[in-house]
């Protein structure tokens, strides 16, 4: 059998998954030794993962440019496999949150217990911070555009342009930036940064497996896999204005630890999360965030005690750089 190997962010395993669905050839003659994510590797690793990449006939590596450890560089496994003699496909890491302003790594890396896995919303915090209601606070998430039209398309052409330059840099095998130039528009691409939809690991899946020579993948079988949907943010009514996307969007339901809610449910769990916190920690951590400042001065035309009504004046008209 084969033996292939993933050096890779949590997509390696979405890789895998959808190969041993879709393709009974790969699960026949391919042994899949494991996925070594990036993110987990310590330099006192790199002994076990030179031993990993000696096993591997075929590694499959994502452009991991930002890894702390020399030997997961592009330019380092590259010179490897070709020393060594060893098959190297470079897959893209597949990373956009064009659509997702506002969300940030969570403030609270070193409390237990927060409600939204590793990432958090800065107007949630702003609106906490203001002493806003959660259902107001729901209202601001839809209404209030953060950013104008073109800012915000300067985010779609930036997310596409950070695909373009890491194919370039780790001389990629397959490119995703024309997908994403292709399909931003008529999809969300993405449940949160790093998590693409299944339709976006079914096409990846389907360009790695031809050039691994599985001929029999069939994107039709992989349907019952659902990605990392975990948690998973609804894409504001503002942006989806502002950017005329063509796909229905359910603006009002969020997916949090697998489970599907009310915007304004989660938003009054986030809210009774920071209760436990205190209203000047939260300011506190939030202060040291750029993108809570723009968001705070974003939402300002509606704080006093009148966002609802402000709101609802705000909706009469288009809201300010969408037009």
């Amino acid at each position: 059998m084969t033996k292939i190997l993933f050096l890779a962010n949590c997509q390696g395993f979405s890789y895998n998954n959808f190969l041993r669905t879709g393709s009974e050839s790969y699960v026949r003659d391919w042994h899949f030794l494991k996925t070594i994510q990036a993110h987990l590797i310590k330099d006192s690793d790199a002994p076990f993962l030179l031993e990993q990449m000696e096993q591997a006939d075929v590694i499959v590596a994502q452009p991991l440019l930002s890894v702390g450890i020399e030997e997961m560089r592009p330019t380092a496994i590259r010179g490897w496999t070709e020393r060594k003699g060893k098959q190297l496909i470079v897959v893209p890491a597949l990373q956009y949150d064009a659509l997702m302003f506002g969300m940030v790594p969570s403030l609270w890396p070193d409390v237990p217990s927060f409600p939204f896995a590793a990432n958090e919303h800065m107007l949630f915090a702003a609106a906490y911070i203001c002493g806003l209601s959660a259902k107001e606070a729901a209202e601001l998430y839809q209404d209030a555009a953060l950013l104008t039209g073109n800012e915000l398309r300067g985010r779609v052409e930036a997310g596409i342009s950070a695909f373009k330059e890491r194919e370039k840099e780790a001389g990629a095998d397959i490119i995703a930036s024309d997908y994403y130039a292709q399909h931003w528009r008529t999809s969300s691409l993405h449940f949160a940064k790093g998590h693409p939809l299944p339709e976006v690991m079914r096409h990846f899946t389907g360009a790695l497996a031809e050039k691994l020579g599985i001929s029999d993948f069939d994107p039709a079988r992989t349907g019952a896999l659902k990605g990392a949907f975990g948690h998973c943010m609804p894409i504001p009514r503002w942006v989806k204005a502002a950017l005329e996307l063509e796909f229905e969007i359910d603006h009002d339901t969020i997916c949090s630890d697998e489970k599907y809610m009310p915007l304004e449910d989660f938003i009054q769990t986030m809210f009774d999360w920071y209760d436990v916190q205190g209203r000047a920690e939260v300011e506190r951590r939030a202060a040291q965030n750029r993108t809570y400042a723009i968001v705070r001065n974003a939402i300002t035309p509606f704080l006093g005690g009148k966002a609802s009504a402000l709101l609802r004046a705000f909706r009469l008209g288009a809201p300010n750089g969408v037009t």
